[in-house]
């Protein structure tokens, strides 16, 4: 073993322990009387000395003592010298019992009592010294008094650090729990004051400047009820209490200690589904993502890497998200498992290409313009791509004999009254048009994904961070939400069971009120509703629907294996799909109006444009898959 700096030093400490001990002892023996003390140490058998020191630095030695770095003091190292002690005193008594040693066992048991103390107050000095170095830098910075909700596991772990890490300049005055044998009891001297029902007046007697939740544990219901009773306190609420959490906070982070964020609130419940099937099946295989950059697209690329696909083809016409893509997957995957490749899925040529260079055995298509508003101004560039791209994804895919085909589409096909869910809509039925030639096509609907592109809540974040005011087109608007993990492990449940022509759509769980959810946020940051942001309602936008379905009128709804996967059948005329495809080809090709190719897409996908209107505009009428 290598000896450092570190190993003498804790020696020489030892030694000096050593000799301080064994002088007390003998002065408390002989009731502090200094001459006969001496007598006695100066009279004492070297086989005594000799017994004793073996006995504690062999002991040391044997438990490791030299080799622990006393950062911090925890209950182990005290045991340790505990044990090393006991063991000393023990062999000393052997000694004096059964080989008739000088040994004055009353001198031994004070000089072990006191030797333990001394060596592991020598090692506190370190961990003291830095306290007091810390709080003197700290001591200039202005403290937040911390409200601790949880007397667990992890909120003894924050308490302790917050006490011990001064420059942290955080100052826990207070913590809460529900648990009735916690209360009143202390954690590093900070108090058990009450329950989670009593936050805001303990947090305003305590004059608390923010509340950290430290129940790693706690369900989306129980984060719910305990903000509902932080509410009153207009202060920010933070959460703490994963191992990450912890890592960061032992190096001085307060990263470590997050807002509570509505994605707690919303999402901390997901389950991901067994995914066993989707192993099973992408094992294997090679696979292309369209639209591998966006945000379903880039999942579901990390995840069939994850479960073992042979090679990965990502495509996608933005090389910006490629580049930072192929980053982030090198970093876990090699480059031999994968390859990007810019291009967009309404170049015929450009498709033919890729396809027949590498034999895809599953796609999936998850290229599309998505933001409504956009595509409203934009309607031919979602024909060509939403309709077009998917209609030449799904004839190479025929043609070289790819066996699965899987459209990522929307909640916005359903009775659409825009031109994003239209074209959605009219690829869904491109999928049963082709279905039965040789590939197995289906497509999957779900809403709203988190953190997704243009998602609604990091505008709202953004909008707050800048002192609003948040924008919401209507009081009682209405999304399905999901996370885009969650979304993924659905999808390409959805996939493997596909057999051909079915319409998949994702359980979205319950819709929730945007202006709540914005009212919410503000609320976690610690703000008041109009004193400190205002929200500002815009009105609806061209083709914003007050909620959005999941089924159409006449489509009826059955269960798959999976919880959360259901399938839709109607009987859906397909035949005239082909004929108005080519109509659509024409109006693009021609010099015609946006106004004609709107009329056409809606024709395309057998919806009146007036009627379809009439759909999601009011919240009477909401119904949801159950």
């Amino acid at each position: 073993m290598k000896l450092n700096v570190k190993f003498w030093y804790y020696i020489l400490i030892d030694i000096m322990c050593f000799a301080v001990s064994f002088f007390a002892a003998a002065l408390l023996r002989f009731d502090m009387s200094y001459g006969e003390a001496m007598g006695f140490l100066l009279s004492a058998s070297p086989v005594y000395y000799a017994v004793l020191a073996v006995s504690v630095f062999g002991f040391g030695f044997f438990f490791g003592t030299y080799r622990t770095l006393y950062v911090n003091i925890s209950f182990r190292d005290v045991l340790r010298q505990l044990k090393l002690v006991a063991c000393s005193v023990i062999l000393a008594y052997v000694c004096h019992h059964f080989f008739r040693y000088a040994i004055s066992m009353s001198i031994t048991c004070m000089f072990g009592f006191l030797y333990f103390f001394t060596t592991l107050a020598v090692r506190c000095v370190e961990h003291v010294y830095k306290m007091l170095v810390l709080a003197k830098k700290a001591s200039g910075a202005e403290v937040s008094r911390v409200l601790v909700v949880g007397a667990g596991h992890a909120g003894s772990m924050l308490i302790h650090m917050l006490t011990t890490r001064p420059d942290m300049c955080l100052l826990p005055v207070a913590v809460v729990d529900d648990d009735n044998a916690k209360q009143n009891m202390t954690i590093s001297g900070i108090r058990v004051l009450g329950k989670t029902r009593d936050i805001t007046k303990i947090a305003k007697d305590c004059r608390a400047d923010e509340i950290i939740i430290a129940i790693p544990s706690a369900t989306s219901v129980q984060l719910k009820a305990i903000f509902e009773n932080c509410k009153g306190c207009e202060i920010p609420v933070k959460s703490f209490g994963s191992l990450m959490d912890f890592h960061e906070f032992m190096s001085g982070s307060r990263k470590s200690l997050k807002n509570l964020s509505i994605e707690d609130l919303l999402f901390r419940d997901s389950v991901k589904p067994d995914m066993s099937a989707v192993s099973d099946y992408i094992n294997g295989k090679s696979v292309l993502v369209t639209g591998g950059a966006g945000s379903i697209g880039s999942e579901i690329c990390r995840q069939v890497l994850e479960y073992g696909c042979r090679y990965l083809v990502i495509m996608d016409i933005n090389e910006n998200g490629l580049f930072f893509l192929q980053n982030d997957l090198l970093a876990s995957y090699p480059q031999e498992r994968f390859c990007v490749r810019v291009g967009s899925v309404r170049d015929k040529v450009r498709m033919d290409y890729l396809f027949k260079s590498h034999k895809f055995d599953i796609v999936f298509h998850a290229a599309a313009h998505k933001h409504v508003p956009l595509m409203e101004d934009n309607v031919f560039e979602a024909v060509k791509n939403n309709v077009f791209g998917t209609k030449n994804t799904i004839e190479c895919c025929i043609e070289n004999g790819t066996e699965k085909f899987v459209l990522i589409s929307t909640d916005k096909a359903v009775n659409p009254t825009n031109i994003m869910g239209a074209t959605k809509r009219a690829a869904e039925l491109l999928v049963q048009r082709y279905n039965g030639r040789g590939c197995e096509l289906a497509a999957v609907r779900f809403g709203n994904v988190l953190g997704s592109n243009g998602s609604v809540i990091p505008i709202f974040r953004r909008q707050i961070e800048a002192g609003g005011p948040v924008t919401v087109t209507h009081r009682n608007i209405m999304r399905y939400f999901m996370t885009i993990p969650e979304a993924v492990s659905l999808v390409l449940n959805a996939g493997v069971s596909a057999r051909g022509g079915e319409v998949f759509v994702l359980d979205m769980g319950e819709p929730v009120g945007i202006y709540d959810l914005a009212c919410n946020m503000i609320e976690l940051a610690g703000l008041k509703l109009d004193r400190d942001i205002k929200i500002e309602f815009t009105g609806l936008r061209p083709g914003e629907k007050m909620f959005e379905e999941l089924k159409l009128d006449n489509e009826q709804c059955t269960r798959t294996a999976h919880d959360k996967i259901f399938i839709m059948h109607a009987a859906t005329p397909t035949d005239k799909v082909d004929g108005d495809i080519e109509n659509l080809d024409e109006l693009l090709s021609r010099d015609s109006s946006e106004e004609e190719l709107r009329s056409a897409i809606f024709d395309t996908i057998s919806i009146d444009f007036e009627e379809s209107a009439r759909h999601g505009s009011d919240i009477s009428e909401f119904s949801e898959i159950k």
